[in-house]
């Protein structure tokens, strides 16, 4: 069976993905460097900016990705950005961001759609994010415990793990 999709309801007119309050942060990367290395980089940005809640957006620039981490607010990217020089990676560069990256951004799974699952696996076994998912249920659940959710409530050790760990930074 077909159905019939008129020409409009497929394309998507200029989304737009920075709002004018948002705070990017930009860090670049060559493109040219082996999966491994690339790999590396791509999920420091990504695990740093999980943590703080950013949308993680892209474009290739030249030789570079140029990876833009977008923020709502200074706080966070202020801490994204001591994450990133307390951790640093040799292959991520950070730099100023470009006045037009606002207008060149796309979202990151369309700059580089080959390493999506690599990172994801990579974000799914490292002990910082998973410990940030722990945090945020907790704040969930001091908010709201009674709420019903899809994921249940936290057990009472791994609630007080979450928040014993709060007070450290990532590693």
């Amino acid at each position: 069976m077909r159905f019939k999709i008129r020409k409009g309801m497929l394309s998507v007119k200029q989304l737009q993905l920075v709002e004018p309050t948002d705070v990017l942060v930009c860090a670049r990367v060559l493109q040219a460097l082996p999966q491994e290395r690339l790999l590396a980089a791509i999920q420091q940005c990504f695990k740093y900016g999980f943590i703080e809640e950013c949308r993680m957006l892209g474009y290739v620039d030249g030789r570079d990705y140029v990876l833009v981490v977008n923020f709502l607010d200074e706080a966070s990217a202020g801490r994204y950005r001591e994450n990133l020089l307390r951790n640093p990676v040799a292959d991520l560069r950070l730099c100023a961001t470009p006045p037009d990256a606002a207008k060149r951004v796309k979202p990151f799974g369309q700059v580089i759609p080959t390493l999506i699952e690599a990172v994801t696996a990579m974000m799914a076994q490292d002990p910082d994010v998973k410990m940030s998912m722990l945090q945020k249920q907790a704040e969930r659940m001091d908010r709201d415990p009674d709420g019903d959710y899809i994921f249940p409530n936290l057990s009472p050790e791994l609630y007080r793990r979450a928040k014993d760990a709060r007070k450290k930074p990532p590693q």
